[in-house]
């Protein structure tokens, strides 16, 4: 009986297959049936393994965890407890806690020194100075006496040649410090015109008024600026003169009615020197205002806050710091 080839074939493979001989050739890239045994040697091994694992044991379950760096690290607290030496500056943990008890200390040092904390330079206060409320103490225009001194009651006053000026200069102190008075205590002064000694905390806007009070232009002064006074009963004409200089001469000027006496009734004021001059001398006038001007303790050309009664503010002449006095017509230019 003929047997068709292709069941000859399929017997003989048969047959082959059936016997259970090795296998002499090579795996690639290895026999499947030793990497399952290596497998299961390789997890007996870890599990015997007495060292250290880089970076981890890998038949451990993995936790996630957020790294911020390469090294080690522990929270602050846990350091700061651990840490038995000396900090640098100062112990992070106790410095929030150290800050707040030096702001409370400064704080309640302040409140008790009212100069520090209610006289603080040209800061507005309403407990203090706050340039619109409890003036009185200084001027009230309620008061008859006290508007006598803007408002002449008598003839003019005659200029007279012959009567020399008069300059006044104070010696300070190397380490005299001005000190700043607020609203309820009144201040009064011993000069004919002070130009040196206790002021309010605000400053007044430069530039001319109806009338400022010293207890105000006196911190001006203190500032670097020019006073120029004048008595109501001066006369108009060397009232004008004097003005119009100061205006020209510089930026940080007051100018306000003051009772002076009937010989000189026309007056400058710089920090602690004063000069009165019966007739308006533009030449000495002049010569007083470049020298004196911006000599005060504190350079200061910061506009004040104090605006009561003032009819003309200040306008700049070279510039707000005023680099130049009585500049030439040149350098306006």
């Amino acid at each position: 009986m003929n047997i068709p080839v292709t069941l000859l074939i399929l017997a003989i493979f048969s047959s082959i297959l059936a016997k259970e001989e090795p296998w002499n050739g090579k795996w690639f890239p290895n026999n499947p049936e030793e990497s399952a045994t290596a497998s299961e040697n390789t997890t007996e091994s870890t599990e015997k393994w007495t060292g250290k694992w880089f970076p981890s044991n890998p038949n451990e379950e993995h936790k996630s965890v957020e790294k911020t760096s390469d090294y080690e690290t522990k929270p602050v607290k846990e350091q700061n407890e651990s840490w038995k030496g000396n900090w640098f500056p100062e112990n992070p943990q106790k410095s929030t806690s150290n800050e707040k008890a030096t702001n409370n200390a400064i704080q309640t040092e302040y409140k008790e020194n009212t100069f520090e904390y209610d006289r603080i330079m040209g800061i507005a206060n309403s407990e203090c100075d706050d340039g619109e409320t409890n003036l009185k103490n200084d001027f009230d225009p309620s008061n008859a006496d006290h508007v006598k001194v803007y408002t002449c009651l008598e003839a003019n006053y005659r200029p007279n040649a012959n009567l020399e000026p008069i300059e006044t200069i104070y010696e300070v102190p190397k380490f005299y410090t001005p000190v700043h008075k607020c609203m309820n205590e009144t201040i009064t002064y011993d000069q004919h015109i002070p130009t040196l000694g206790f002021h309010r905390p605000l400053w007044p806007a430069y530039g001319e008024y109806t009338y400022v009070p010293p207890q105000r232009w006196l911190h001006s002064l203190e500032h670097g600026a020019i006073v120029a006074l004048y008595d109501p009963c001066a006369n108009k004409s060397e009232i004008y003169k004097l003005k119009n200089l100061l205006k020209k001469c510089l930026y940080r000027h007051i100018i306000t009615p003051y009772k002076l006496s009937s010989k000189r009734p026309l007056a400058l004021a710089a920090w602690a020197v004063s000069l009165e001059m019966s007739i308006f001398d533009e030449t000495l006038a002049k010569e007083f205002i470049k020298k004196y001007a911006k000599t005060g303790p504190e350079k200061v050309s910061r506009q004040g806050q104090y605006k009561k009664m003032l009819i003309e503010e200040a306008k700049f002449v070279t510039d707000e710091n005023d680099r130049e006095i009585c500049p030439d017509k040149s350098v306006l230019m």
